[in-house]
């Protein structure tokens, strides 16, 4: 049995459809032992506002092992870009891995999987995870995230995401299950603020580091979460036109946000050593249907004295 794909104009296919796709494949052997070939190759494939330059597809299966390969080029979607991305698969149902490489405008993504499915079950692992060139820095996987999922539920392994400055990103207890939901934690750990560089006036420095910690869950079918923000003592150092550099050293300074469902507490405060204090506490009212979101916050300000600004 062979087969043979053979579109010129997608255009004719269906409205907001554009560009080529030609393919061709065999089948042979017999229903136990089936040998698959196939290729699908593409170019300027476009479906509304997604588009793929090329695309280039193999598929093999040699009873119960199969083989997969495929290269995407530039695809776009909006302002998100992906240069190129690239899948390798291999295995069996119950024993396979892949791998993934791809290149977007704002970084490089590197990933291994292996793991298996049995009795509707998948049981595996991410054994390998590296973010490089991001405007955040490069990252890896301190160890590999064990991943348990079913119809039912899905159970993922403590991780972490490190740089060379050991500042960690660390997801603990997630999971979930048809009945509960999501639930999940983390803490972000000595997370330089330099990493907001790029989202900057270029005047100004920030030196100092970022804890956090994070809890999301789901109540009642409500999202409920928690986020608290700690800035140990340090200082912003802002540099005028002329190269002269004031230091604003702070201390005592958090926030926490507590959202339950609809309604969100804030709860933030800021001392600069010399300069002031600042706390702000109060409410948000999001409203997601039009957008008409409500504010309703309290803002103090102490300055024993204004000679400074």
């Amino acid at each position: 049995l062979s087969w043979k794909v053979n579109a010129r104009n997608l255009s004719q296919a269906g409205p907001g459809m554009a560009g080529v796709l030609q393919g061709q494949g065999t089948v042979s052997g017999s229903y136990k032992l089936p040998q698959v070939k196939g290729t699908l190759k593409g170019g300027n494939v476009r479906y509304q506002d997604l588009s793929v330059q090329a695309v280039d597809i193999n598929i093999t299966q040699n009873g119960a092992n199969y083989s997969v390969q495929g290269v995407l080029r530039s695809v776009k979607q909006g302002e998100n870009v992906v240069t190129y991305a690239e899948l390798k698969g291999q295995g069996t149902v119950e024993r396979h891995s892949a791998t993934l490489a791809a290149v977007h405008k704002d970084g490089k993504l590197n990933a291994a999987v292996s793991g298996g499915l049995v009795n509707g079950q998948w049981n595996g692992a991410v054994n390998t995870l590296a973010l490089r060139e991001t405007v955040a820095g490069d990252w890896q996987l301190t160890a590999p995230i064990r991943i348990n999922a079913s119809a039912q539920a899905v159970t993922v392994s403590n991780s972490c995401l490190a740089n060379r400055q050991n500042a960690r990103f660390c997801a603990q207890q997630t999971s979930w299950t048809k009945q509960a939901g999501l639930v999940a934690k983390g803490q972000l750990q000595q997370v330089p603020l330099a990493m907001a560089r790029p989202f900057l006036p270029p005047n100004i420095q920030l030196p100092g580091r970022l804890i956090a910690d994070y809890q999301f869950e789901q109540r009642n079918g409500q999202p409920f979460a928690r986020i608290n923000v700690q800035l140990p003592d340090n200082a912003v150092v802002v540099v005028s036109e002329r190269g002269r550099k004031d230091t604003f050293r702070y201390t005592n300074t958090r926030a926490s946000i507590v959202l339950n469902n609809r309604n969100a507490t804030v709860d933030a405060q800021l001392d600069v050593v010399g300069r002031g204090q600042m706390r702000t506490q109060g409410q948000v009212m999001l409203s997601p249907e039009n957008g008409q979101h409500r504010l309703d916050l309290r803002t103090t300000v102490n300055m024993p004295s204004i000679t400074w600004l």
